[in-house]
């Protein structure tokens, strides 16, 4: 199993930030949510925006999973560089090599185009999502980023 297709090397970039209007509904009932307190209030909230910003573009690109690893998660940890903090559950591994065709696949398993960055980390609070075919979930995920959006099933 292997991806072909489009593959958009690139990384998230913060853009300009926006005054957004948001009201608070007077029934909102979560007493732990920071909004709580602004309920029946409308007020101006400034939010940041990130961009994926293409840096590579490799048409025809082949996509092989190379190992799915999963750990147990089941410490206390602090929010990670967008802000979600991850606690218990598991955090997935998917780890991938890129070649520029199927040809320098089939030729040569280490004629990789790309593999150290190319590696992705999922937080799953169960690893139902998994089955019943990890790899083919790994497959699935891969295809929903948007450095794959073109890519298809080979």
């Amino acid at each position: 199993m292997a991806l072909v297709g489009t593959f958009k090397k690139g990384h998230y970039e913060a853009t300009q930030p926006t005054e957004v209007e948001v009201t608070i509904p007077l029934d909102f009932s979560d007493e732990n949510h920071p909004y709580y307190q602004k309920r029946g209030e409308t007020f101006i909230e400034v939010q940041n925006n990130i961009e994926w910003v293409v840096d590579e573009i490799i048409e025809n690109a082949y996509i092989v999973v190379k190992a799915i690893a999963i750990h147990l998660e089941d410490g206390e940890y602090q929010p990670d560089q967008i802000g979600q903090t991850h606690g218990k559950g598991y955090r997935v591994n998917i780890m991938y090599y890129i070649y520029l065709s199927k040809n320098d696949r089939l030729l040569n398993f280490n004629n990789y185009h790309l593999a150290e960055d190319a590696s992705e980390i999922i937080y799953l609070d169960s690893l139902e999502d998994l089955m019943p075919n990890p790899i083919t979930w790994a497959y699935n995920y891969i295809k929903s980023l948007p450095a794959f959006s073109l890519a298809l099933d080979d």
